[in-house]
C-alpha cells in the first residue's frame, strides 16, 4: 500500500463503532532541537532538516498541525524524514536533522538519549499557537514540562497534550469490557510498572468524557465503583 494511501485512511476517513473504554494518561508532544541549532520556535523549522514519525503516527499529525498553525508546509522544511525515535536520535547526533517531533510521557528516553550526547532545547508552543491547534482538534489540552525534566533544561516548557485511550469496538460484549476494565484497575501496580505514568490514574480519571460514546460495559463499572 503507498504511503500517502494509507496516510489518508487512517487520518481522514470517518471511523464508525467506536467506544471509549478508558483515558489512563497524558502524552506530551516535545519539540527537541540541537542547542546550537539556532532553532527557538516552530517557525525556525523553515528549511530546516528534521525527523518526524512514521505517516499515520499520532505525533507525525501533531506535528503537521504545529506546523500549519505557523503557517509552513512540509516541503517548506528542508530534508524530512518519517523515522522511529530511535532512528531519529541518531540522524540528530550525526546532524542529518536539527529536531525531531514525537508524542510520549516526560521524561522521553529519546530525548534522555539525545542530551547525553549533545546539548538540547525544547521548543515550546505558547498560548496563540495553542488556541489555533485547538480550533483544529478540541481535544488538544495545555500541558507544560516542569524545569529540570531534561539536562540543563532551567525554565518550564508549555506544549500540547493529548491522552492515551483504550477504545473498544461499541458491540463488543459488555461483560468482556467490565472484566477487562476491572481487571486493568484492580491490577494498576503492574500496569505501573510498565508504564509509570499509570500511578496517577483513578476510576474518576479514567471515565473522563472524551467526546466518545462510553461503551455499555466500561459505564456498569464506572457506576459500580461511584466514577460516575
Amino acid at each position: 500500500m503507498r504511503d500517502d494511501v494509507y496516510y489518508v485512511n487512517r487520518i481522514d476517513t470517518k471511523t464508525k463503532n467506536v467506544c471509549n473504554v478508558a483515558s489512563l494518561y497524558p502524552q506530551y508532544f516535545q519539540v527537541v532541537a540541537n542547542a546550537d541549532s539556532g532553532i527557538n520556535s516552530i517557525a525556525d523549522l523553515k528549511g530546516k532538516p528534521v525527523a518526524l514519525q512514521p505517516k499515520g503516527n499520532t505525533a507525525e499529525f501533531i506535528s503537521l498541525q504545529a506546523f500549519e498553525v505557523y503557517g509552513l508546509k512540509p516541503g517548506d522544511l528542508g530534508r524530512v524524514s518519517h523515522v522511529s525515535y530511535t532512528d531519529a536520535v541518531s540522524l540528530m547526533k550525526d546532524n542529518n536533522a536539527q529536531a525531531f517531533t514525537l508524542g510520549t510521557t516526560v521524561p522521553a528516553s529519546s530525548i534522555m538519549d539525545l542530551a547525553s550526547a549533545r546539548d538540547i532545547k525544547l521548543i515550546s508552543i505558547p498560548d496563540d499557537k495553542f488556541q489555533a491547534m485547538r480550533k483544529l482538534n478540541p481535544g488538544y489540552t495545555k500541558l507544560v514540562i516542569p524545569a529540570g525534566s531534561y539536562p540543563k533544561q532551567t525554565a518550564d516548557v508549555q506544549t500540547i497534550g493529548y491522552a492515551t485511550h483504550v477504545i473498544a469496538r461499541c458491540d463488543l460484549d459488555a461483560d468482556v469490557v467490565y472484566k477487562v476494565l476491572k481487571g486493568m484497575a484492580d491490577n494498576k501496580a503492574a500496569l505501573t510498572a510498565v508504564a509509570s505514568a499509570m500511578a496517577g490514574a483513578t476510576p474518576k480519571m479514567m471515565a473522563e468524557d472524551i467526546g466518545v460514546p462510553m461503551h455499555k460495559g466500561a459505564l456498569r463499572y464506572y457506576k459500580e465503583v461511584g466514577a460516575l
